[in-house]
């Protein structure tokens, strides 16, 4: 994802609308220190913010009026970035030396993607009005990461509730805003696979997440049977390579068959009525969708048959890691204590973050 110096230093590159933004981890604290300059490309080299050329020749005074204000806007955000000590403030708000590892289990991502999803914040024409801190970004993933109440979380930070409250959800409005679509059209890589997967791009299953117990008209509704708890689940299509997320549905109630989840849902309007999707037997016997043998009542499975369920098992386990990978977050783990919709933008935003950590590990490779 980057190049490593002889200082000491990595410099993590990745690009953001028009623009193209260069960070700084130092392997001694394993922390990110944003640079905000002008880039020039020498032996240590400067990175900051690099805009695209654009033709101005063919532009009205009213455009050329706004590029002024853009210009301004982005010197504001590198004065922004420029004052921002993460590291102190790390100290400052937890009394501990950053570490990577430290990180992660507080807030559940890296310093390198912490400081990717502040960028694609700090950028979004809609954090003018808000004005977020970045102490508010601490509390948003400390939430997420532990799921504590609010009131715990008003005694760790020393803040008022409402105002805990009304920043965390301006932030988690933000990311949903500001964050990449999840787009179907992402299934296709470069191989195609041989044998068995080959034409086969995605892997296909439902989870689950806890809610709190539902008022007495909906509790059967919400009631799963197979996993004995009040929930809702999604609908999840990643791609079979790396686990890329290219397809999420939209909240269900907990006792809504899968197979009837995929029928509800517009998974395979959108596909070509060729390509086969690879599932569990949940989904049997839809067309499409390539599942293993079941054994047959008071039957047993061929040799070749158990070779099959082996081989296929072993591939859509991508599946349930991603689904392991997304729930290390206790806000998609514990039982849910909100609106629902609410709920859905939490699990579209960590389903996104999941999207960026494959992105960063491929970019490193």
């Amino acid at each position: 994802m980057g190049l490593v110096n002889s200082c000491g230093f990595r410099y993590l590159k990745y690009s953001i609308g028009n623009s193209t933004v260069v960070s700084k981890i130092c392997f001694c604290c394993f922390f990110c220190k944003f640079l905000a300059e002008n880039y020039e490309h020498n032996h240590f080299g400067k990175f900051g913010l690099k805009k695209t050329n654009q033709s101005s020749a063919k532009k009205t005074k009213k455009k050329q009026q706004k590029k002024k204000k853009n210009k301004s806007k982005t010197k504001i955000k590198r004065k922004m970035f420029e004052e921002i000590e993460w590291e102190s403030l790390y100290l400052k708000t937890f009394g501990q030396v950053p570490t990577s590892r430290k990180f992660v289990a507080n807030f559940g991502i890296t310093p390198a993607i912490f400081v990717y999803l502040w960028t694609i914040i700090t950028i979004s024409p809609e954090n003018e009005k808000i004005k977020v801190k970045p102490v508010h970004f601490f509390w948003v993933f400390d939430w997420l990461k532990s799921f504590a109440t609010f009131e715990s979380l008003c005694n760790k930070y020393d803040t008022s509730d409402t105002t805990l409250r009304r920043k965390i959800w301006n932030l988690v409005d933000l990311l949903y805003n500001a964050l990449e679509e999840i787009d179907l059209e992402k299934r296709f890589i470069q191989n195609e696979g041989t044998g068995l997967w080959k034409g086969v791009h995605l892997l296909l299953d439902c989870t689950v997440c806890p809610i709190e117990t539902p008022n007495k008209e909906t509790q059967q509704l919400f009631y799963s049977h197979k996993h004995h708890n009040h929930c809702r689940k999604w609908e999840v299509a990643i791609r079979r390579e790396d686990g890329y997320i290219c397809w999420l549905s939209d909240g269900y109630a907990g006792s809504i068959h899968d197979n009837m989840v995929l029928k509800c849902g517009e998974l395979l309007k959108e596909l070509p009525k060729n390509e086969l999707v690879a599932a569990d037997l949940g989904y049997l016997g839809n067309e499409n969708i390539m599942v293993p043998f079941k054994r047959p009542r008071g039957g047993q499975l061929t040799r070749e048959q158990v070779k099959f369920n082996k081989k296929f098992g072993k591939v859509r386990v991508k599946v349930e890691n991603i689904f392991a990978q997304m729930k290390i977050f206790q806000a998609l783990k514990a039982d849910w204590r909100m609106d629902y919709e609410k709920q859905d933008k939490i699990f579209w935003i960590i389903a996104n973050i999941n999207n960026i950590k494959i992105k960063c590990s491929e970019d490193e490779e």
